[in-house]
């Protein structure tokens, strides 16, 4: 297998099983970016709500279609207990379609040559 096949394996793979952005709805993507850009890799409910100013329900509806969408996932934590949230999106904006832990083409080749 050479660095073409792989490329060419990464592309299908990222067309065929992964997300696109455009799927979710525009407060959920605003989440996102507000998560992206504050930087928080793992927060609780109650973090995201002082730094954004969302109320509790609308956080909820729009934090469930991120984790819908396994761009978000629960890490810790059971009902009635502080419950641990990790943002998996890693933030680029410039993939169509992508496939969260899947490399792109470009970072492959990097990667392969090190």
């Amino acid at each position: 297998m050479d660095r073409c096949d792989i490329r060419q394996a990464v592309e299908l793979a990222s067309e065929a099983l992964g997300v696109n952005l455009d799927d979710l709805s525009i407060p959920a993507r605003n989440l996102l970016a507000q998560l992206t850009h504050l930087g928080l890799k793992k927060f609780t409910r109650r973090e995201v709500m002082e730094k954004t100013g969302w109320t509790k329900t609308r956080l909820h509806i729009h934090l469930q279609e991120l984790m819908d969408m396994e761009l978000v996932i629960l890490e810790s934590g059971r009902k009635n207990t502080v419950q641990t949230y990790k943002l998996l999106y890693d933030g680029d904006l410039t993939r169509r379609k992508f496939f969260l832990g899947l490399k792109p083409a470009a970072t492959a080749d990097t990667a392969e040559n090190h």
